[in-house]
């Protein structure tokens, strides 16, 4: 087993690792966790993971409410080779956390040692003065508030809204095959499900070998008028219903505007919908509820809607087509290398809506087909192309 023996081995792993999750007990590391948040090292962890034989979830998360999810290890599977999991539990579950997550086929485990809880200890002595301890109380407070009362404000327009979208397909496809299409490279190795649904994202309407039921779209950015036009050129394509997501005014985000208001009026399959949003540069962690009409439909990037609503339509299999979750572009572009995408943040959004799956549609099954970024999360299913293509590469 792998040990961190000093706080300064700590904070060396934490700046240094792409995707941190850790693993928390139930008392000591109610310290660690303190320290992460105060020393500002919290954001350097992407969420927090369970053994579900340890403790139940709700516990836990009344606990640690540090604005991170908590996901079971089976909806963290895609993070067993390259996931760094540090372990904040009382030595004596130490040899049993192991042999769990090894027999999972996680890789990277390191346990804090007894001096780590030490020095924790004597630096939140340092930091955690009273007058600090009451500063933070009172802040965080005051955010909840202002918060609670933004989100009442905008409830009935939000409800009002996204029911009239989505009400008449809440079930709607129960026992069906629905297929959610992105625009990554694999999309040219899959062959359309002859009896499925196809939800496109975005561009994804340029894959004409794909007959489109529906589209997914809200992120045209910086006002182009060329990109407007060609996008509004796809809807055409599109057999019923065109989605374009809107954000609650609080949370507008300057990087995006929305669709011309009259688009609705000039497109008779265009309808609009809350989703839900960030301030940009803001920790605050996306919800996901389960009913779409009077909720935001989640979103950490657009793909993330269009699985939200398939859900709220309750499929029998939910498939993923050309959401590859890595930087090598688009289908369309020549697969262009982008670096634009925060692959950390959309990892573990894929992780959440897993979690938020099994709970609420457990008898739905999803299936990525060629996956990249998302291998091990889901069923995964390799076309014959794609193989050849692995082979030759």
């Amino acid at each position: 087993m792998n040990y961190i023996d000093s706080l300064e081995n700590l904070v060396e792993l934490l700046q240094n690792s792409e995707d941190v999750i850790f693993v928390p007990g139930m008392r000591g590391a109610k310290s660690v966790l303190d320290w992460l948040e105060f020393s500002d090292n919290l954001k350097h962890v992407g969420c927090f993971a369970t053994l579900e034989s340890d403790y139940k979830l709700d516990s836990v998360n009344v606990l640690f409410e540090k604005n991170l999810p908590l996901l079971k290890l089976d909806c963290l599977y895609h993070f067993r080779e390259n996931g760094i999991f540090i372990v904040a539990t009382n030595p004596i579950f130490h040899n049993e956390i192991y042999s769990v997550m090894t027999e999972h086929g996680f890789k990277n485990i390191f346990f804090l040692s007894v001096n780590v809880y030490n020095e924790i200890v004597e630096e939140l002595k340092k930091i955690m003065t009273p007058d600090y301890v009451m500063q933070r109380f009172m802040f965080y407070v005051t955010e909840k508030l202002n918060k609670l009362e933004i989100s009442i404000e905008e409830q009935n327009e939000i409800c009002a809204v996204n029911t009239a979208t989505f009400e008449k397909y809440r079930n709607f496809f129960q026992g069906r095959k629905i297929v959610i299409v992105g625009s990554g490279p694999t999309v040219n190795y899959y062959n359309p499900i002859t009896d499925a649904i196809h939800i496109g994202i975005n561009y994804s309407w340029r894959n004409e070998n794909i007959p489109f039921e529906f589209l997914f779209t809200n992120d045209m950015v910086a006002n182009d008028k060329k990109v407007d036009i060609k996008m509004e050129q796809g809807f055409d394509r599109i057999k019923e219903r065109v989605f374009i997501g809107i954000r609650p005014q609080y949370l507008a985000d300057s990087t995006y505007y929305d669709y011309p208001v009259d688009i609705s009026l000039r497109k008779n399959n265009v309808s609009r919908f809350y989703l839900e949003s960030i301030i940009a540069g803001s920790n605050r962690q996306i919800q996901i509820y389960r009913d779409i009409c009077r909720h935001p439909v989640a979103h950490f990037t657009t793909v993330f809607n269009a699985i939200h609503f398939a859900l709220f339509t309750y499929p029998a299999e939910l498939y993923l087509v050309g959401c590859d979750v890595s930087q090598t572009g688009h289908f369309y572009d020549g697969n262009k290398k982008t670096g634009f995408y925060d692959l950390k943040r959309i990892k573990f959004g894929y992780a959440r809506m897993k979690a938020f799956a099994q709970h609420h549609y457990p008898e739905t099954k999803i299936i990525s087909i060629n996956p990249v970024g998302l291998k091990g999360l889901f069923t995964d299913i390799y076309t014959d192309e794609y193989k050849k293509f692995l082979e030759k590469g």
